[in-house]
């Protein structure tokens, strides 16, 4: 299975769920380490409104 194109798709689409590209085990760890590195500014934080 190629994840880039579906994270692509999800980047275009905020309103898809996670799950179109990624496992339940790979959300979990995503959701584990997000804190660690989560931009300290609102730039940083990677926020659609930013931009």
């Amino acid at each position: 299975m190629c994840v880039s194109p579906k994270l692509i798709q999800g980047r275009d689409n905020p309103d898809l769920p996670t799950a179109v590209a990624f496992s339940p085990e790979q959300q979990q760890s995503l959701l584990a380490i997000a804190p660690a590195v989560e931009g300290k500014t609102q730039l940083q934080q990677n926020t659609p409104s930013v931009y």
